[in-house]
């Protein structure tokens, strides 16, 4: 036994016997979460670089029309929903080549824009270039868990990676706010400086990046190692009804948390607010998302997965009343103060950003044992595709401004959905949970755990093959 765990690479020199699940963990993997959440958070600082003062962007590329800004963020979305599957394979066949990548082309984009300075359409084909590097990236928040981390430390890990591109939301509104204010002589500053800032996960991926480890660090990990495939793994995901409505629901309120940032700069531009002001209203919207994101992780591992729907029901009814609050906000006040937006701002936040890492979390549990980043990419694309068209139809002319009164209406049947007919079935849980029992009840190992699984798996689906 020991020799043929040492021929499959379980058994190392450091370790003088035989690995269980959770032993043998690489502290290299925390590099390889500090590099992708890198990568999460300087992705969105590039493609939301001129979003967040938009005024002033059209003043730098001497444009007159708001939508010219708005294709800046636009093409990231284009990107993502064209090749958004493509971008899943790569990353689930080549996880370390994607994330140097994905930093790499970044890079070159933000010092490109910067040496051609207020040159609209170069900077609008680098920003397409983000875009295009970005498509990879909805992936790594899944895969960083699923291969590098135990079952414990999972979701939390999960969290972490999802919020960083939320972070770099924060970021990517506040920076420029902070180095252009309003003097639009500053922008080339801001553009530079983002350079430099985008170049660091570029450098660590190059350093830090591997594949995955060399001991699967759960059952489920190991179970994935002899997946069908990703076109077979597609397949069946797009026979499944509780796939599709998972997507369309999750992606349709995930869209419209990535179209908030905008849709709130371009309210906002008409009152007597300053950018940094603006900026700190989207930070706040950011920044209580993560927090009680990170507090629902903290309820996940102390009460179990299995609340996740109870959590999902709770951010859901915050995020529909909060729309309706800053619809009537921005319809009944003429002059809304800052103090109100922000308060209002900081409560959706709660439920739009703080929903991401529990929808997720539900899709990948219901669709064990496919791998994560095939489960969740349709919510991704779905995203991308609803957060372009409620962006544009919450500014258009003849919603004057009832915008967010809009993005109510898109969010009241994805509500519906999830109080009265969604349900999560927690199948990785309750494998992991199975075979750790296994293992400790009888001195099994990875393999051996394995086999007995594979065997249990087959007389109860036909699609888990171990």
């Amino acid at each position: 036994m020991q020799q043929s765990l040492k021929s499959e690479g379980y058994f190392s020199n450091e370790i003088s016997h035989p690995l269980r699940f959770g032993e043998g963990l690489e502290k290299r993997r925390w590099f390889v979460l500090l590099t992708v959440c890198l990568v999460y958070t300087t992705s969105a600082i590039g493609y939301l670089t001129f979003n967040a003062t938009s005024d002033l962007s059209m003043q730098y590329f001497q444009r007159t029309e708001e939508s010219d800004i708005l294709y800046f963020t636009d093409v990231n979305m284009y990107a993502n929903l064209l090749l958004g599957f493509f971008g899943c394979w790569v990353a689930y066949k080549y996880f370390k080549l994607s994330v140097i990548s994905t930093a790499f082309f970044t890079s070159l984009a933000a010092w490109i824009r910067y040496f051609v300075g207020p040159n609209y359409l170069i900077t609008l084909l680098c920003q397409t270039l983000i875009g295009i590097a970005s498509i990879t990236i909805s992936s790594f928040a899944n895969i960083v868990p699923d291969r590098w981390f135990p079952t414990q430390e999972r979701f939390t890990v999960n969290t972490l990676t999802i919020f960083s591109n939320s972070v770099g939301w924060a970021l990517g509104v506040l920076i420029p706010c902070i180095i252009v204010g309003n003097d639009v002589k500053k922008m080339q500053d801001n553009i530079l400086f983002q350079a430099v800032l985008i170049t660091v996960p570029f450098i660590l991926a190059v350093v830090c990046m591997r594949e995955k480890p060399k001991v699967p660090p759960s059952y489920s990990a190991l179970v994935k190692e002899d997946d069908k495939g990703f076109v077979t793994e597609t397949k069946i995901l797009l026979k499944s009804s509780h796939f599709i409505g998972a997507t369309l629901c999750f992606g349709m309120v995930l869209g419209l948390a990535n179209s908030i940032p905008t849709t709130n700069s371009i309210y906002m531009n008409p009152l007597n607010l300053s950018n940094l002001s603006q900026g700190f209203i989207t930070l706040a919207y950011v920044v209580t998302g993560l927090i009680a994101g990170l507090f629902g992780a903290i309820h996940i591992e102390k009460k179990g997965i299995k609340t996740c729907d109870f959590i999902l029901k709770i951010l859901f009814t915050i995020t529909f009343l909060s729309l309706l609050a800053l619809g009537v906000v921005f319809i009944f006040l003429k002059d809304p103060n800052m103090m109100l937006i922000l308060v209002c701002n900081g409560i959706l936040g709660i439920g739009l950003v703080g929903f991401v890492p529990f929808a997720c979390a539900s899709i990948i549990e219901s669709n064990f044992p496919i791998q994560e980043a095939i489960s969740t990419i349709g919510m991704n694309i779905a995203a991308c595709l609803f957060s372009v068209g409620a962006s544009h139809l919450s500014i258009a002319g003849f919603v004057g401004k009832g915008g967010f009164l809009v993005l109510a209406g898109l969010m009241l049947p994805c509500w519906i959905y999830m109080m009265f007919f969604y349900k999560t079935n927690f199948k990785r849980q309750d494998a992991d949970e199975k075979h750790k029992e296994i293992g400790a009840s009888s001195g099994l190992f990875n393999e051996e755990i394995k086999e007995i699984g594979s065997a249990i798996e087959d007389s109860e689906t036909p699609y888990v093959k171990g």
